[in-house]
């Protein structure tokens, strides 16, 4: 199976930019270092968990839900961005702080219309 394969709804503004590091590179006498800039994702604070959103979204709306589902703090950067996608999609969103019970619910499809996005 092909990545290609699976739904996705593209989020990311791709690709990042790289930014050349130039006191790095001075004080290691080396080659050029740079580092690659994806807190410019345009979600929030960015980075691979954006990317992985776009997946998680794609086979949200695939599966025709309508509010998206995530456990964690809010300070967390997964949150924030699952927070931002939702907002962006116009998808209600709900963030619990890991009970228990959420997941008892899930895994027995109680609750309906439901995409439980749990990053890793």
């Amino acid at each position: 199976m092909d990545i290609s394969d699976f739904p996705r709804i593209p989020l990311s503004q791709l690709p990042t930019p790289r930014e050349y590091l130039p006191n790095p590179s001075r004080e290691l006498d080396g080659p050029p270092i740079d580092v690659k800039r994806d807190d410019c994702t345009g979600i929030t604070s960015g980075g691979h968990k954006t990317r992985q959103l776009e997946y998680l979204l794609g086979d949200a709306f695939d599966k025709g839900a309508d509010t998206l589902v995530t456990v964690g703090a809010t300070q967390l950067n997964r949150v924030r961005q699952t927070i931002a996608v939702a907002a962006k999609s116009n998808l209600r969103y709900e963030v619990f702080k890991n009970p228990p019970w959420i997941m008892r619910l899930l895994l027995l499809n109680k609750i309906p219309k439901v995409i439980f996005l749990q990053l890793l």
